[in-house]
């Protein structure tokens, strides 16, 4: 006997899972590439802006809620890291490291945009210990990405962009005391490290 056809929305969720794995992973891998190793500072932030473009769209495609975990690990992350590293090898004297520091900049804006913006998703499908690493790895590169940091607007950009991630995890419950995996003591030990103004007093909240 044949199987019945895929009834419709079994077909449309079908065509997502295709695309996700196909076309828009072709995109975004390309887009990661080109932000990661073009020398031409426009492409290379035009690269940046257009993959945090593509991802914020992304919502409409109800990806399962693990593919933003994988996302975050597997693409932004080593992004972030690969462009702090080229700020710390950055060539072309004051000018060629500023240029590499705004392409770090708007990776860091990205990394940050998408990982609130999927923040539901990514609490939907991860046990308290793996959202606990996955939050922990942001800013352990956000970390290491500063270090690197000489200008003024990436070193602002860091801590701004970490701080506006700790509001809205408190906002909405995610970051709180006593939340599970140790979620709260560990994340302001960490933030402090970025920079000594992120404590629990931002969230209203004593240490």
């Amino acid at each position: 006997a044949t199987s019945a056809p895929p009834t419709a929305p079994e077909a449309v969720t079908a065509l997502r899972a295709e695309m996700l794995a196909g076309p828009w992973a072709d995109i975004v891998n390309e887009l990661r590439r080109v932000a990661e190793n073009e020398d031409r500072p426009g492409v290379r932030d035009d690269a940046v802006l257009t993959l945090q473009r593509v991802l914020l769209a992304a919502e409409g495609l109800n990806a399962p809620a693990a593919h933003w975990l994988t996302v975050m690990d597997g693409t932004l992350l080593p992004m972030l890291t690969e462009l702090g590293e080229r700020c710390r090898k950055a060539r072309g004297g004051l000018e060629g490291r500023t240029a590499m520091e705004r392409s770090a900049r708007l990776a860091v804006s990205c990394v940050a945009k998408t990982f609130l913006q999927y923040l539901g998703a990514m609490l939907a499908t991860a046990t308290p210990a793996q959202f606990a690493a996955a939050w922990l790895a942001v800013l352990d590169r956000m970390e290491a990405l500063l270090k690197n940091a000489k200008s003024e607007e990436l070193i602002e950009a860091v801590p701004e962009a970490v701080k506006n991630m700790l509001l809205v995890m408190s906002a909405q419950g995610v970051l709180a005391p006593g939340a599970p995996a140790g979620l709260w003591d560990t994340t302001w030990k960490r933030a402090a490290v970025i920079d000594a103004g992120l404590t629990p007093a931002i969230v209203g909240a004593r240490g």
